[in-house]
């Protein structure tokens, strides 16, 4: 089924190779990929048809019309789809190497979602993580959103999520 391949392609495209963890977040990754992603800051639109494109992606590799994929993968873009996109984004704008996993897992962390693997998955605590960031409730720095800074003197909150990733991949290299 479509449905399947396009979610495992997904997770495939956060997996370290080298050190696979994803099945120990099946739970969470699920979550991610159940919830919605909805935004307060208008441009944040952008992002979630980055999220939205990976479909169109993975059709074109695969070989489905996109026709077919708006058939069976439809509605708005993912928490999981929107993180992908960002991922990915960060791959190509800082390294150019094939380690969006590695951007991925932080933007987990930066969420404070790293200890919900399947042992000590929490529902109510990951719906209100995701809630939170998606409506601001997180802090300054961005702690609790998809990129925490060690110092910044700008309000996260008030960015939209192409310059809070700007601003994080600034501060990664210097």
């Amino acid at each position: 089924m479509i449905l399947d391949e396009y979610y495992n392609w997904l997770l495939n495209r956060i997996e370290n190779p080298e050190r696979p963890i994803a099945r120990n977040y099946t739970e969470l990754l699920n979550a991610l990929y159940a919830k919605r992603y909805s935004y307060r800051i208008a441009r944040d639109n952008n992002r979630a048809i980055d999220g939205v494109n990976l479909r169109y992606e993975f059709g074109e590799i695969f070989g489905y019309s996109r026709h077919l994929i708006d058939r069976w993968i439809f509605g708005q873009c993912s928490v999981l789809e929107l993180m992908i996109a960002l991922s990915a984004r960060c791959e190509n704008e800082l390294t150019g190497n094939t380690d969006a996993h590695v951007w991925f897992w932080t933007m987990i962390e930066s969420l404070n979602l790293e200890g919900m693997d399947n042992d000590h998955f929490e529902p109510d605590y990951v719906n209100q993580a995701l809630e939170d960031f998606m409506d601001g409730n997180y802090k300054r720095n961005g702690e609790g959103s998809l990129f925490t800074l060690k110092n910044t003197h700008r309000d996260m909150r008030k960015m939209e999520l192409w310059y809070q990733m700007q601003t994080f991949l600034i501060e990664k290299m210097l």
